[in-house]
């Protein structure tokens, strides 16, 4: 992080525009998490004094381009692993949530959230059944 962050910091204190694509705190690896970009975020925000845009979820803009494109279809819904960014987002559009529990959320976790995801599943496979 430190030589691109001090880039970053300098490009910002120069009138650079911030954007992320997310503000995900980690990255499931299969050795365990790793930071994930909203980690080196934090880290520039804070440096910078400057708030990031995100376009990435759960930003509603992504998600209205994507329905767009798949207008017309039967059947849609959000399937990803997170839910800050991918069960958020999907609820923001109006899209029935599905939770996947191969990232870093527990079933615990799942049923506990306000609101909860629509389904939760162990793995992709479960879209089938």
């Amino acid at each position: 992080q430190g030589a691109g962050c001090r880039q970053q910091l300098r490009a910002l204190q120069n009138g650079a525009s911030l954007f992320a694509t997310s503000r995900d705190p980690t990255l499931p690896m299969a050795d365990g998490p790793w930071p994930g970009t909203g980690a080196t975020l934090a880290a520039v925000e804070t440096a910078s004094g400057v708030r990031a845009e995100t376009a990435g979820k759960p930003a509603r803009r992504l998600f209205d381009q994507a329905k767009d494109l798949i207008a017309g279809a039967d059947r849609v819904a959000m399937v990803g692993d997170r839910i800050a960014s991918d069960i958020e987002g999907g609820r923001r559009a109006g899209l029935t949530t599905i939770l996947v529990l191969t990232g870093d959320c527990t079933r615990e976790e799942a049923e506990s959230a306000k609101p909860p995801p629509d389904y939760v599943i162990d793995d992709l496979g479960g879209l089938l059944s």
